[in-house]
């Protein structure tokens, strides 16, 4: 009898510990997942991310930021996607094995841009989610959730000066980038 009392006892508290450690790791996930949310569109320095007319600075045509990549980089292809016309691509033709591995030139993609207009910095979009609160279980609370962002030209510029596929020092020329309001993630992206 006490075999099957320990055993009974044994199975409760091996389930009490998997409670606990769902429990755990649902609160860490919602903790990850309110920082990570929270940092997407954290401020720019004292500018809010969110705000467009914040973050509207010297806006760019598509095909004005396209010129001025190609006085930084005259070997960028651009293309509109057919998916999103409302996007478009930065582009390098470059060797690269097919499916066969045979080299061969082929296009790589390099970064996403806006196709029509391009504020300076870039715009997160959010909308109002209701989540469980981080810090205090059974609560809710409404908190803003990033549903995407319209790319401004200064992080295209980033993202290829990132990837070395342009100098910082030729993106300052063409795009004059000490004019103009100061970004703190412009600064921490490219250095």
């Amino acid at each position: 009898m006490s075999l099957i009392l320990d055993t009974q006892r044994i199975e409760a508290h091996e389930k009490a510990q998997v409670f606990e450690r769902t429990k755990q790791l649902s609160e860490e996930a919602v903790n990850r997942d309110w920082k990570n949310n929270a940092d997407t569109f954290a401020d720019d320095g004292t500018r809010p991310t969110t705000d467009i007319f914040a973050q509207m600075g010297r806006a760019l045509t598509r095909l004005e930021v396209e010129k001025r990549l190609r006085q930084c980089n005259p070997n960028f292809l651009f293309e509109i996607s057919k998916a999103d016309p409302s996007k478009s691509g930065v582009y390098v033709v470059e060797p690269m094995p097919d499916d066969l591995g045979v080299m061969r030139n082929q296009k790589r993609f390099l970064v996403g841009m806006e196709s029509g207009v391009s504020p300076e910095f870039s715009v997160r979009h959010v909308v109002p989610e209701r989540i469980p609160h981080p810090e205090i279980s059974g609560e809710f609370i409404t908190r803003s959730k990033f549903v995407g962002e319209t790319r401004g030209w200064r992080t295209v510029v980033a993202r290829l000066i990132r990837l070395r596929r342009i100098r910082k020092e030729s993106a300052e020329s063409a795009f004059n980038l000490n004019q103009g309001m100061e970004s703190k993630n412009f600064q921490q992206l490219t250095t």
